[in-house]
């Protein structure tokens, strides 16, 4: 009969098969004091000679249970200098009139990276065990975190790696024990008004006696294939975005809602997390309830729009769908007027780059397309000066095609040109008329004919020209940084 493994075994068996470290690896470990981290520690020295492993210890001290913390800090202070392991300690305030657990992830997540960044080590290895993988799915069922959430921790995503996730707490506090190792005990994690306490002493020993005694090892499992769910969706996602998103800036993405709306509902809800996640620079807060508010929006009629967490704007408008960081409410619309100078050939308004030239000969290579963003005046059928000013009230004009007036609110409608935009288009007038709606129709009473000697040519192009396609921004997903769990 086999002699069973050591847990030192086990563990380099687990962390070599999974590829999680190798040989010559440079890991900085988060160590609190308390027995995951210690044996984290422990574990990770023990296999340096072989593996040639390069460690440097973390040690966050958040001031919040005042000498217990210091103490914290000055037991693994000692230790790491009894094992000759460096030590990094930081020291971090907050801010109590708000959510400290969030604060405290957040800061220490930061901290991590920098100390990762500053040393150009490899990974930064974090203890998370079987027992918090449980803990963090249930916690994220009752939160409604989706498919994401109950694949809850991973045991390697953006730079950090978890080697004790298939190891159990007893176990690990057995390890401790029997090789007298000691650690500390944090008593803030007795205190039943945190939510994961009230699932770790309340909730999962209920399971265990009530539903299965091995809740904890089925947990683990089903979060392996809703990991591999949440990664199919994910990349799935990535090709859908090619073609979805029409157009793309730093702070808004406008998006096709004629093929948004013919993807499945899964799909909608990952395209529309994963364009959240890359505007506001995060996962968390984007539930089911959040994309729910966004398909109501774009499944009814007329321009609607709503804001989401963290300050993004989601307007519907048309046969578009614009996320944006920018709220259109605080938007300016108010542009000056600007008298044309025949002097001045180049010049920018509102967002458009304007070209002038005086032609004797009307060019003949100007396609439908192209005459959007070109006009061609007959000087003799205008009065000086010309001006370029925002729309009016009352504003009328005579498209060309048509015989007789029609309101300028009346042809917006009709082009579909959004609300929100409306405001920013140019309108070219003389000292009588509107001559030119830049960008959508000239006035028929200012066109060319072949009597035409002197014309004035506009040509207009988008201040913003260049486009950035889906492909062009980071829009996979695949955990780590974003992924809702605490540390």
């Amino acid at each position: 009969m086999p002699v069973p493994l050591t847990l030192l075994q086990r563990f380099a068996k687990h962390v070599l098969s999974d590829g999680l470290i190798t040989p010559g690896m440079k890991l900085v470990i988060a160590v609190s004091g308390g027995a995951d981290s210690i044996a984290l520690l422990h574990l990770l020295q023990l296999l340096k000679p072989d593996m040639q492993l390069s460690l440097i210890a973390v040690h966050i001290n958040h001031h919040l249970r005042g000498e217990e913390s210091d103490a914290d800090e000055q037991f693994v202070k000692i230790l790491c200098n009894r094992l000759n392991i460096n030590t990094v300690i930081k020291h971090l305030k907050f801010d109590k009139s708000s959510d400290l657990e969030n604060q405290a992830r957040i800061k220490r997540r930061d901290v991590l990276y920098k100390v990762l960044k500053s040393y150009k080590f490899d990974y930064i290895a974090l203890a998370h065990q079987k027992n918090d993988q449980a803990e963090t799915i249930l916690m994220n069922l009752t939160r409604g975190a989706g498919i994401t959430g109950m694949g809850g921790i991973k045991p390697c995503a953006d730079s950090i790696i978890r080697p004790l996730l298939p190891f159990s707490r007893e176990e690990i506090e057995a390890w401790l024990k029997e090789n007298k190792f000691d650690w500390r005990h944090d008593k803030s994690n007795n205190e039943l008004h945190y939510t994961r306490n009230r699932i770790r002493k309340e909730l999962v020993p209920w399971m265990e006696k009530n539903l299965n005694q091995s809740i904890t090892d089925r947990l683990l499992l089903q979060s392996r294939t809703f990991q591999l769910a949440d990664d199919f969706f994910k990349h799935n996602t990535e090709r859908q975005l090619k073609k979805l998103i029409k157009e793309e800036i730093s702070e808004q993405i406008i998006l096709d809602l004629a093929y948004l709306r013919q993807l499945t509902e899964i799909e909608q809800f990952y395209a529309m997390r994963a364009i959240y996640s890359s505007l506001s620079k995060t996962n968390h807060e984007f539930f089911m309830h959040s994309f729910d508010e966004i398909k109501r929006l774009f499944e009814s009629d007329g321009s609607k729009q709503t804001r989401l967490a963290h300050s993004i704007w989601v307007i519907k408008q048309y046969d578009e769908l614009i996320i944006t960081t920018i709220d259109p409410q605080a938007v300016s619309t108010e542009i000056q007027d600007l008298i044309l100078d025949e002097e001045r050939t180049h010049f920018v308004f509102s967002n458009w780059r304007f070209t002038l030239k005086f032609l004797k000969i009307e060019p003949k290579n100007l396609t439908n397309t192209k005459l959007m963003h070109n006009a061609l005046i007959d000087m003799n059928k205008v009065v000086l000066p010309l001006r370029l000013r925002s729309r009016k009230p009352g504003d009328r004009f005579m498209p060309s095609g048509m015989k007789s007036e029609k309101k300028l609110k009346e042809f917006f409608i009709d082009e579909k040109v959004p609300k929100l935009e409306r405001d920013k288009v140019p309108i070219l007038t003389d000292g009588e008329k509107i001559i030119w709606i830049v960008g959508y129709r000239q006035d028929a009473r200012a066109l060319c004919s072949e009597d035409t000697h002197r014309i004035l040519h506009i040509l207009v192009e988008p201040v913003t020209t260049g486009r950035k396609r889906a492909a062009n921004r980071s829009f996979s997903n695949t955990g780590g940084k974003n992924d809702i769990y605490e540390l």
